[in-house]
């Protein structure tokens, strides 16, 4: 590697480590507690269904939205991308079927309840985007030096081909020349 390469590469390298730590200590916080408001809304609405009267407060799918909000806006931090995936994949039988049990009593709940717990969802991916904003983004460049690297790769395949098709021309139209240069 020539020296140039490296600086640039540190550069780089130092350039995206002090963005990432803006994103992670100023903005990141910023958004989730914008989130965080947004889940403290919904659960005040869900709320407001009990005060009203339209839902008991001894209702499954209250009790359930309900502490699911409480928790969700506990732990924002911790719902990125990687852990709903490793929480997904080790999942146990019986976690499958509390998760289907739980699905099963939202979508059997009171219209508005539903609406909430859409909505519920709804904040619960815009968390998981921003958790894990950098990783798409690391992926995202990945992809492209991938990308590049083909595409390089087959512009220089293509150039090396015309360079042997222009030798193997000379070499049919004089093969003389052909024998001395090698």
């Amino acid at each position: 590697m020539n020296s140039n390469l490296i600086a640039e590469t540190v550069f780089w390298a130092t350039l995206a480590s002090i963005v990432l730590a803006i994103y992670q200590s100023a903005i990141l916080p910023s958004i989730r507690l914008q989130i965080r408001c947004e889940i403290f809304q919904l659960r005040d609405r869900l709320r407001q269904l009990v005060i009203s009267g339209k839902v008991s407060e001894s209702d499954k799918a209250f009790i359930l939205l309900h502490d699911q909000l409480n928790f969700l806006a506990c732990n924002l931090f911790r719902y990125d991308l990687l852990r709903v995936t490793q929480s997904i994949n080790n999942m146990t039988r019986d976690q499958t079927t509390r998760v289907e049990v739980c699905v099963k009593i939202m979508e059997e709940a009171d219209e508005d309840i539903r609406a909430i717990y859409r909505e519920s969802v709804g904040a619960m991916m815009r968390t998981i985007v921003f958790n894990s904003l950098f990783f798409f983004a690391f992926v995202s460049v990945g992809f492209a030096i991938v990308l590049l690297c083909q595409v390089g790769l087959l512009h220089v395949r293509q150039a090396y081909k015309r360079r042997i098709e222009q030798e193997s021309r000379v070499a049919l139209a004089l093969p003389e020349v052909a024998a001395v240069a090698v």
